[in-house]
């Protein structure tokens, strides 16, 4: 399971799966062809995944706002993989304390 955790810590508070997804799609500094060969996206605050930050990868480009930085292509994801992605970092002692941006693999 490929992840990308990302820090929206700044933009809280997040009420809704809208304000996450704003929060969550653009403007990072990742590496764009890097990024290409992950799955999902989490949203992180304060060590913990917002309760609507899981979302699908569909694609990235570049941020026309804000370039070189990288914006996502993003979507709700499933229950199930909710449930999988949380205990794939639950099983691998993942710590997501103090993360800006952390590609987990």
């Amino acid at each position: 399971m490929k992840i990308i955790a990302v820090n929206i810590n700044k933009a809280l508070p997040l009420n809704s799966l809208r304000a996450t997804l704003i929060a969550t799609e653009r403007a990072w500094k990742l590496n764009i062809n890097k990024c290409k060969n992950y799955t999902y996206v989490i949203g992180i605050a304060k060590g913990d995944i917002c309760s609507y930050a899981y979302f699908k990868l569909n694609g990235v480009t570049i941020d026309l706002t804000e370039p070189p930085r990288v914006k996502f292509d993003l979507s709700q994801c499933s229950q199930t993989e909710i449930t999988n992605i949380d205990n794939y970092l639950s099983n691998n002692g993942i710590d997501l304390l103090g993360v800006t941006t952390k590609y987990i693999f």
